[in-house]
C-alpha cells in the first residue's frame, strides 16, 4: 500500500548479539540475503531486517535503533518534496539489499524514517500475528512542527482521537496507517522518533525473555484497549510491545 508503513529494520553494533536476543525473545529465524543484511522471519513470514550499523554512524556515536519504512510510488519525487518541506536527507535514493530503492529522511523535528520504492516487503501484520510489526507511531513534543510536512509529503490526514495528545493517521483511501503521540521531553527524552510496535501473545512472558536476554522493559500503557510496553534490547535499541489476542 502506497504511503503506508510496510517494514522495519534494526541498525545494530553487534549483529550476532542481536540475532541471539531477537531469536530468543521473538522466536525469529534469520537469513542473510546479501551485504550482511539479515532477513528475520516469524513462522516463515518476513518480519523485519537486521544489519550492522554503517561506520559513518558508528563514528558519530549513533546508538542502535529501529527504523520504520514507508512505501512510496516515486522515491525521487518524495525526496524532492520532503526537502522542500524542511526535511534533512540523510541518505539519497540508493539500491536496497532486498531490491528496490531506499532513502533515509529526517522530518523537520528530527524524527528519522526510510522511504522505500519497490515490491511490498511483507513485514507488517494487519491481524496482530505474534512477533510481527503491527503499528508505527511518531512520538513528538509538538504536532505543529511536523503536521504540514507529513500532509504534504504523504497526503496523510492527521486527526485527533478520544485520547488526549494522540492522533490517528489515515491515507487518502481512509486506511489507518499509524499514529502520533504527544509527549513532554521529561517522558520521551529530547529526541523525536518513530516507534516500532511488535505484537506478542503474552507481555509477561516476553518481558521475562527480554530481561533474561540482557534487555529491559519499562513503561507500560494502554493503547486501543491493549497493553503496550517500551522495551530495550541488549544493545539499547528501543522498540514497543503490544499484547494482543490476535
Amino acid at each position: 500500500m502506497i504511503n503506508s508503513f510496510i517494514w522495519a529494520d534494526l541498525s545494530t553494533l553487534d549483529i550476532n548479539d542481536a540475532k541471539h536476543f531477537y531469536g530468543r525473545c521473538f522466536g525469529w529465524d534469520f537469513h542473510d540475503i546479501g551485504d550482511g543484511y539479515l532477513l528475520c522471519e516469524a513462522k516463515s513470514k518476513h518480519a523485519a531486517g537486521i544489519y550492522t550499523m554503517p561506520e559513518k554512524f558508528q563514528r558519530i556515536g549513533m546508538p542502535c535503533f529501529w527504523m520504520s519504512y514507508i512505501r512510496v510510488e516515486d522515491i525521487n519525487e518524495t525526496v524532492r518534496t520532503a526537502e522542500k518541506c524542511g526535511a534533512i536527507i540523510e541518505v539519497h535514493p540508493e539500491a536496497a539489499p532486498s531490491g528496490g530503492l531506499v532513502a533515509l529522511i529526517r522530518d523537520p523535528a528530527g524524527a528519522g524514517f526510510t522511504c522505500y520504492q519497490g515490491d511490498d516487503l511483507g513485514g507488517k501484520s494487519e491481524s496482530a500475528q505474534e512477533s510481527m510489526m503491527v503499528w508505527n507511531e511518531l512520538h513528538i513534543s509538538s504536532l505543529e512542527k511536523v503536521e504540514s510536512f507529513y500532509t504534504q509529503v504523504f497526503n496523510w490526514n492527521i486527526s485527533p482521537t478520544d485520547d488526549e495528545g494522540r492522533y490517528d493517521i489515515h491515507n487518502t483511501s481512509g486506511h489507518l496507517v499509524g499514529g502520533i503521540r504527544l509527549y513532554e521531553n521529561e517522558i520521551k527524552g529530547d529526541k523525536e522518533y518513530w516507534g516500532v510496535f511488535f505484537s506478542v501473545a503474552s507481555l509477561r512472558k516476553t518481558t521475562d525473555e527480554i530481561e533474561r536476554a540482557g534487555g529491559k522493559v519499562t513503561v507500560q500503557q494502554t493503547f486501543a484497549g491493549e497493553t503496550t510496553a517500551l522495551a530495550y534490547d541488549s544493545q539499547g535499541a528501543a522498540f514497543f510491545l503490544l499484547e494482543s489476542d490476535a
